[in-house]
């Protein structure tokens, strides 16, 4: 299903409640909704994996295991997603005890690099919980054995990837989510809020037509940054207003934990350089607030190597501060992007050993080579229905079906490996309080925090992103 041919269906304006009769025609090929009907014994469901048991006993395929369930079966149709560049499906897996579990299944995507990012969230969330000991200055004096605990709260929204193979797995659907970009502008024929709240406003389209002039020269292009700005006002606080809005208390909770896990995601994002935080890769979740990142097909600073480069370290333009409420990055988002930081630190030497682990494994590529580099924006420009150049043209497969982990040569190890160290020295390098704009000097916790918000909200970054980034909502 996942490299099964869709295109004639979105052509045709078909992307919901689709037959696998319509995507399997062959007689050989067994659609989803009838493949496990040969087999005694069925796997649990891919992604609602239950908790490890020290006696190994998972239940065998006999038995739904403990904190889990088997797969009892697939609905008869699928949907296909609105956006995205291979179009993934959306499946509807039913539990044996009942449950109805929503997975997206992609093809022609890198799925392991996701898989490996939410495998490292889940060890950071572990370090949050800890119980660290501190010896802390209380009136001057200092008091050892002050044991600090790093809040529940403090954590990044995960949820259950699994690769089938090289090109190929399947996801978990963030139930009660949308993407921050869906619920602004206006998308299928549903009005946004900013087009609800602001409607003599430009619109998403106006705005990038305005800004995308690629001729501009850098001082051009931070004049059409703050006319855009001028004309498209932030939205994103009535979201807490509308969902949360029937009670100060909730909508109190809500805006809270939605600074905290932006605070939380745009550290950790930054050590390991993710990039591509454009809003439709960023979800809020509807019922708490919380934001959810999803596509990490840009880490370790690739977005640096792009045509046109990612110069802010992470996401916190006009929209995504206007949520936080009067006080913008000053308090809550400052304090726990400190702790945050202050935990990455002090756990440096556990984080940078996984990572080591990670960049050098032959079997997964996360680096662009440089013509993937120019080729990333370009397909995005293609999506979004802007004329670009041909998709892919010249790059042949490693094998086959398309396989990246085939046998490398030589010099390709070579400059893998020398990626790798040069990754991990620069993500050393960030742990350490070192910062490419500090010129060589060490920044305590505080004053690298402060200097991401800084160059993170800077016009004169911001001016200089890529259109499809939307660097002015």
């Amino acid at each position: 299903l996942a490299y099964a041919p869709v295109k004639h269906l979105v052509e045709k304006r078909k992307t919901k409640k689709i037959r696998y009769s319509d995507v399997f025609q062959s007689a050989s090929s067994v659609p989803l909704d009838r493949c496990l009907r040969k087999f005694q014994r069925v796997p649990c469901v891919l992604t609602c994996t239950p908790p490890l048991r020290p006696g190994k006993d998972y239940g065998n395929g006999d038995e739904d295991p403990i904190g889990g369930e088997r797969i009892a079966g697939f609905e008869s149709v699928f949907d296909i997603t609105d956006a995205g560049l291979h179009r993934p499906k959306i499946v509807f897996c039913k539990g044996s005890q009942g449950g109805r579990f929503r997975q997206l299944v992609k093809g022609e995507d890198e799925v392991r690099q996701d898989a490996i990012m939410s495998q490292v969230f889940t060890y950071v969330n572990k370090l949050m919980g800890r119980r660290v000991g501190e010896r802390r200055s209380v009136d001057g004096v200092s008091h050892p054995g002050v044991i600090k605990r790093y809040s529940g709260q403090k954590k990044i929204a995960t949820y259950n990837i699994l690769p089938l193979s090289p090109k190929s797995g399947v996801l978990e659907w963030v139930e009660d989510t949308i993407p921050i970009f869906d619920y602004l502008m206006s998308v299928g024929g549903k009005l946004g809020a900013h087009s609800r709240y602001y409607p003599s406003e430009w619109d998403y389209s106006s705005c990038s037509r305005h800004f995308n002039v690629k001729t501009a020269t850098p001082e051009e292009k931070r004049k059409l940054f703050d006319e855009v700005c001028e004309r498209h006002s932030p939205a994103l606080r009535f979201f807490f207003l509308e969902r949360f809005g029937h009670c100060a208390e909730s909508w109190h909770t809500a805006r809270m934990k939605y600074t905290r896990s932006v605070a939380v995601s745009s550290i950790v994002g930054h050590v390991l350089g993710i990039g591509d935080r454009h809003l439709r890769n960023i979800l809020i979740h509807e019922k708490t607030g919380v934001v959810v990142h999803i596509d990490f097909g840009i880490v370790f600073e690739q977005g640096k190597l792009l045509q046109i480069p990612e110069i802010v370290p992470f996401r916190l333009t006009r929209n995504i501060v206007d949520a936080m409420g009067p006080c913008g990055t000053e308090g809550t988002f400052s304090k726990v992007a400190e702790e945050t930081t202050s935990m990455l630190r002090k756990n440096a030497r556990d984080l940078l050993t996984i990572l080591s682990g990670v960049v050098a494994d032959p079997l997964y590529k996360w680096h662009l080579d440089p013509l993937e580099a120019r080729q990333w924006q370009a397909e995005r420009d293609q999506q979004e229905g802007r004329k670009s150049v041909k998709k892919k043209r010249g790059r042949k497969d490693t094998s086959a079906n398309g396989d990246e982990s085939a046998p490398k040569s030589a010099a390709a190890k070579d400059v893998q490996n020398q990626a790798a160290i040069k990754t991990i020295n620069k993500i050393k390098q960030k742990l350490e309080g070192y910062e490419e704009s500090t010129s060589g000097d060490q920044q305590g916790v505080e004053g690298q925090v402060q200097l991401l918000i800084n160059l993170a909200q800077d016009p004169s970054n911001l001016s200089q992103m890529y259109v499809g980034w939307a660097p002015y909502f």
